[in-house]
């Protein structure tokens, strides 16, 4: 799982290089009321997720668990990028990076290892019920 760690380093840090260009970090925070700019986001996440499962997963269908991790580390990822490039979180460069990269590599163990936690186990053994459907 080492290569999982230095895949989300690396990701972290091109992602956040990319807004040093100021143009990008402007571009990027207003994707939000860009619909055109938006899907393109859109599109980027899913072949970053993509690109992700394909490192972390040797299924070519991946536990929708997996896909689920992933969209949540990249999307929410990529809201927390959005938050700090506006100044609304007060943390250094370094600090956003060990931040994103202690919980993306705790994902990527997950979707590794296939361990999603105890009400993902409830879930796969007893899928119905555990969505309070009564049959």
């Amino acid at each position: 799982m080492a290569q999982a760690g230095g895949f989300i380093a690396a990701a972290v840090e091109a992602i956040l290089s990319t807004f040093d260009d100021a143009r990008m970090a402007k571009l990027y925070l207003e994707a939000a009321v860009n619909r055109g700019i938006r899907d393109a986001k859109d599109r980027a996440v899913a072949k970053f997720v993509d690109s992700m499962l394909g490192v972390l997963t040797a299924n070519s269908s991946p536990d929708p668990r997996a896909k689920l991790t992933a969209h949540l580390l990249i999307a929410s990822a990529s809201e927390v990028v959005a938050k700090w490039l506006d100044g609304d979180i007060a943390l250094s460069r370094r600090e956003v990076v060990a931040c994103l990269v202690a919980i993306g590599s705790d994902g990527a163990r997950r979707i590794g290892d296939g361990n999603f936690g105890t009400a993902a186990a409830e879930m796969r053994s007893n899928p119905i019920q555990s969505r309070g459907i009564r049959y």
